[in-house]
């Protein structure tokens, strides 16, 4: 894959193991956290591919740092070809440079991809876009792979619960209502002067 080459979301990569991701991450969330149902764990093929998936995101997801002449390249670029508000060569280079070092937490391909589409009007008004427009469309396309990269994270380190036994499930839920104060015979309930 080029290094400049956008990167789907893994919706539209690989549909099944986005649902496996989500079935996976949904027992989480029933669990409050605490691990993944058994009849929801993933299978050791599709822990795998997510952790796989994982590493391709941490690599395309890290920042351009040590990149600066391709983020500098782009910019040029765009400083040249499109309309911008009048500014003499001293602050157009100045401006440049603070582009270059406002954009370097974000990934080399993604700066370049939204200067292109800039470039192409394919977003913004045809005039130069600020940093912070840069910056905004770029988080904006960068969502969804933070968000598989968050899921994905959180489901590789859930525990894996073990099959509820229904028996140990309700002794456990008898034990905690008799242990509470309004639960017929009680101490808390004894002590307590008989209502009329």
């Amino acid at each position: 894959t080029p290094a400049h080459a956008l990167m789907p979301p893994l919706s539209i990569l690989d549909p099944h193991l986005a649902w496996t991701l989500a079935s996976a991450a949904s027992g989480l969330a029933s669990e409050c956290g605490h691990g993944i149902p058994a009849d929801r764990a993933l299978s050791p093929e599709d822990r795998g591919r997510l952790s796989d998936w994982c590493d391709q995101l941490r690599g395309r997801l890290a920042p351009a740092q040590g990149r600066q002449d391709a983020l500098r390249a782009d910019v040029a670029l765009m400083f040249a070809a499109m309309k911008s508000r009048a500014v003499n060569v001293e602050d157009a280079r100045i401006i440049q440079e603070t582009f270059v070092r406002d954009l370097a937490d974000l990934p080399t391909w993604i700066v370049h991809a939204i200067v292109r589409d800039a470039r192409a009007g394919k977003w913004g008004d045809g005039w130069r876009p600020t940093q912070a427009d840069v910056r905004h469309e770029c988080v904006r396309r960068l969502e969804p792979l933070y968000r598989d990269l968050g899921e994905i994270t959180k489901v590789l380190k859930a525990s894996v619960l073990p099959p509820a036994d229904p028996e140990r499930t309700r002794a456990a839920i008898v034990a905690a209502a008799r242990s509470h104060p309004e639960w017929p015979g009680s101490k808390a309930a004894a002590m307590r002067p008989a209502e009329i």
